[in-house]
């Protein structure tokens, strides 16, 4: 295929210095988001579990850092644990364009082997680039079904090329991952996540340790159908539409990370304009729970889905935009019963004006409406955390360094924030992976 041929070129041609000092901070600012999503995902209690157990059987023998955990294990165990985590919390970054989430389909994987074998900072940067544009266009030439969720599907091939980059494939290897990666998909569906199940979290830890099976298998000579692609994507299986051209658009001229949005909530994307079209309103009066009566949300239709008003648990929380609005008016984490009542004074409605942006604007209007019969409404165009968002980078650096602080205190967080805005300058990547770890010797 004329397409894979493109791709192939781009990844073993391409230098850090073909990229613009733009495109250089905002890679270096989705690896710091990145690495921020894995250390505290991996601090809650599903991931300590998972963890404990793992370790009862014996993993626990390796170099490959688990991000906020003292524990080394191998390469492949850390990219399947660290990718859980990253998705765990809902707090990965991600991309309109490419309709999910680029980064965490393959960047546990790229940072466990660089770590693991002397890699220094620009080729990982390089690396990462690679991957994430060709993850992120992946995603463009990909419609998929309506039941199926964009997690461990189309990302897995920007995952080859980005460990390709960094082990030096030469194009027929690109070839075999290619393929090879792009006939391997999960099937992720919608239905399990709405229900509360983290079996969503699960695909992306897979195809991170996927990604070190692939490249034996390439190695080895392993292969598949190039005719595959289409027919996984585009015939119905997960997707109904494949778009090759899309894989190879402005590669090279336009860099899709530059779309890149952040989130500031804990929530699905599909959330956040909602939620801040209620802050909106929050911040102009103080309203309690108790007087309002019902709230209207009128937005695009893949976020009009996220419609329940009785989630079964937390989880199922994150994608539910009745439950995300009521955590705006009950912000403590043991409030989830008082979450739910309110959840039920919340109502979605799909607008189809709002529909046909898509997938540049992720637009919303808010209509809170009180027991007094006094009304509010507010109109929100995008959301929190867009790539176009005055002064992002500050806020971005901002709300990592919060969080970081949390788990290592105020030293260790700016010193890691730090080193990874500094990350062309660095020798080895394991530099940074010794800042993820608990209680870092700092002198």
């Amino acid at each position: 295929m004329e397409y894979q041929k493109l791709l192939s070129e781009y990844a073993i041609n391409f230098q850090l210095h073909h990229v613009s000092e733009e495109v250089l901070q905002r890679a270096k600012l989705i690896i710091l988001d990145s690495i921020t999503a894995v250390i505290h995902g991996n601090q809650s209690s599903h991931m300590v579990k998972l963890q404990e157990d793992i370790g009862r059987n014996g993993a626990y023998e390796g170099s490959a850092t688990i991000g906020g955990r003292d524990a080394l294990v191998s390469p492949p165990m850390a990219a399947f644990i660290n990718g859980i985590s990253m998705v765990s919390e809902e707090m990965d970054e991600g991309n309109p364009i490419a309709k999910g989430h680029p980064s965490c389909h393959f960047f546990p994987s790229l940072l466990a082997h660089a770590e693991t074998s002397q890699c220094n900072g620009r080729s990982f940067l390089e690396s990462f680039i690679i991957g994430y544009e060709i993850a992120a266009r992946a995603g463009a030439a990909i419609t998929l079904r309506e039941d199926i969720h964009p997690h461990g599907n189309w990302g897995v091939m920007g995952a080859v090329f980005a460990l390709g980059k960094l082990k030096n494939y030469q194009a027929s290897e690109y070839e075999r991952g290619f393929y090879l990666s792009s006939s391997l998909p999960n099937v992720s569906l919608w239905q399990p996540v709405i229900e509360g199940h983290r079996l969503r979290d699960v695909y992306i830890g897979l195809n991170n340790m996927h990604t070190f099976l692939i490249d034996h298998l390439v190695k080895a000579g392993f292969s598949s159908s190039p005719d595959a692609v289409e027919q996984i994507y585009g015939s119905g299986i997960i997707g109904k539409r494949f778009q090759s051209e899309k894989l190879t658009e402005n590669l090279g001229d336009e860099y899709y990370l530059l779309k890149t949005y952040f989130k500031f909530y804990d929530f699905c994307r599909f959330c956040h304009s909602p939620m801040d079209g209620v802050n909106k309103i929050l911040e102009i009066e103080t309203i309690l729970p108790e007087d309002v009566e019902r709230v209207d949300i009128f937005t695009y239709s893949m976020a009009a889905k996220l419609n329940n008003q009785n989630v079964k648990n937390e989880y199922a929380g994150k994608f539910s935009i009745p439950y995300a609005v009521a955590s705006l008016f009950y912000p403590k984490g043991k409030q989830h019963e008082e979450r739910l009542m309110f959840a039920k004074k919340v109502f979605v409605h799909e607008n189809p004006n709002m529909t046909r942006l898509l997938p540049n604007k992720r637009n919303s209007r808010v209509e809170l409406k009180m027991t007094n019969e006094r009304q509010y409404t507010m109109a929100v165009s995008g959301a929190s955390g867009d790539s176009n968002e005055a002064n992002l980078e500050e806020s971005v650096i901002a709300k990592n360094e919060s969080i970081l602080c949390k788990h290592f205190g105020i030293e260790q967080a700016r010193m890691l924030v730090d080193k990874i805005l500094s990350l062309e300058e660095i020798k080895d990547t394991s530099t940074i992976t010794k800042l993820m770890k608990p209680a870092f010797e700092l002198f």
